[in-house]
């Protein structure tokens, strides 16, 4: 089973060249954005989200997503839709509606969300579930680094996900559960389809 599994993985890994790609690719959007934002005199910070923070991205995967992040709701209505479409003139950018509107395009083959959010110093005095994603990214972040073969634990999970979609033409569930135990010990759950992987974080 060890040995099919190592098989498994690196055919679910990225490439090299993968990996130097979507680097190139999310360092050349960050200058840009942060060009742009200098120039308007915008005091805001670019922060990478999703697989491709915290290296569990797949092979052949190609999104890439970003949060905006400003000091207010105003500077977001003032200076967030000028940056991007300054950014990306010749893109063809999609406003995509949600808890707050965001911008989302092609880039060199990547497909690219650029979500706005507001800067808080706790996810308790957020009001925006983007408002949030900043604080669960760098927490998964720091969960991923001190047990890196949790990343191939999720990659695999992953394929299992793939591999069932792809027998049966339906879309299994998979759920991340963040639970609390009595003690205080925070513990992040995977579940796909009969399948329970448990990961004790702390």
């Amino acid at each position: 089973m060890e040995k099919l599994l190592k098989q498994v993985l690196k055919t679910v890994k990225p490439s090299k060249k993968e990996v130097i790609a979507l680097e190139k690719v999310s360092s050349c959007i960050t200058k840009k954005l942060k060009g742009i934002a200098k120039k308007l005199n915008v005091n805001s910070e670019i922060v990478i989200g999703g697989s491709a923070s915290r290296g569990t991205w797949m092979s052949g995967n190609h999104d890439l997503d970003f949060f905006m992040r400003f000091k207010s709701e105003d500077e977001i209505r003032k200076h967030y839709r000028k940056i991007v479409t300054n950014c990306f003139k010749g893109y063809k950018l999609r406003l995509v509606h949600g808890t707050r509107d965001y911008y989302k395009f092609d880039y060199d083959g990547f497909d690219v969300e650029i979500v706005p959010s507001v800067k808080y110093g706790s996810p308790e005095k957020a009001g925006n579930s983007a408002d949030i994603s900043y604080f669960h990214i760098n927490y998964l972040k720091k969960k991923f680094d001190n047990n890196p073969k949790l990343r191939n634990e999720v990659l695999l999970l992953k394929q299992l996900q793939r591999m069932k979609i792809e027998m049966n033409g339906k879309k299994p569930i998979i759920k991340c559960l963040i639970t609390m135990d009595k003690s205080g010990t925070l513990n992040l759950h995977y579940l796909s389809m009969k399948y329970l992987l448990k990961y004790y974080l702390l």
